[in-house]
């Protein structure tokens, strides 16, 4: 058994190296694989905080899609899938602020 002088002598010599945590940054993207920022919404328009963001779900013949967009982003991207629509739904998802602190949240700096 070591004594207390000793194990105070160990301790000096003990060194605790800091392991780097490496910062996994999450860029947030849209279901078409395009960059945003958090303040934006799925389509790249930016969001202000009176602003109402909605839930729009895309269905086509290859498969389901999902968006946060501002009502006017809604109809750009229903015109992009024009060809492919099957089906498309749009409900409220949140206010402007509370998106803004949600995505900051998620992607901020």
């Amino acid at each position: 058994m070591l004594s207390e002088k000793e194990k105070v002598a160990l301790d000096g010599y003990i060194t605790a190296v800091p392991l780097e945590i490496e910062s996994v940054e999450t860029n947030r993207k849209n279901n078409l694989g395009e960059e945003l920022e958090y303040f934006q919404d799925d389509n790249g328009a930016t969001v202000a905080y009176n602003d109402t963001v909605y839930r729009l779900s895309i269905k086509t013949e290859l498969g389901r899609m999902h968006f946060l967009v501002l009502f006017e982003s809604a109809q750009e991207l229903l015109d992009e899938f024009e060809q492919e629509l099957v089906i498309a739904t749009l409900s409220k998802y949140s206010d402007g602020k509370s998106f803004i602190r949600e995505m900051e949240e998620l992607f901020g700096e």
